[in-house]
């Protein structure tokens, strides 16, 4: 898969600022607390929603997670915050 130009600068900048990676791109980053919430930062739109599957557009993919009791407990124009009692996260391209 050909890169932009755009982001292999993104890159060298956020190595250069020790930002954590993916912070510049345009890919999401997750923050998982057990299997109970995840926080997904980058995030690009609500896909799908329901108590056992969630589906966020993550920019160049999909995260799935799957589970029980599942919902969307914050939601922003960037981040997700998704609680429940998670079984599983796919990613999909």
């Amino acid at each position: 898969m050909a890169r932009k130009k755009g982001s292999k600068a993104a890159e060298y900048i956020g190595r250069a600022l020790e930002m954590p990676p993916g912070t510049m791109s345009k890919t999401c980053n997750m923050q998982l607390s057990g299997n109970r919430e995840a926080l997904v930062d980058g995030c690009r739109g609500l896909l799908e929603y329901s108590d056992e599957c969630i589906r966020i557009n993550a920019g160049n993919g999909i995260v799935k997670f799957v589970g029980r009791g599942l919902e969307i407990r914050s939601l922003s124009d960037t981040t997700a915050v998704v609680a429940g009692f998670i079984l599983n996260i796919e990613f999909e391209m």
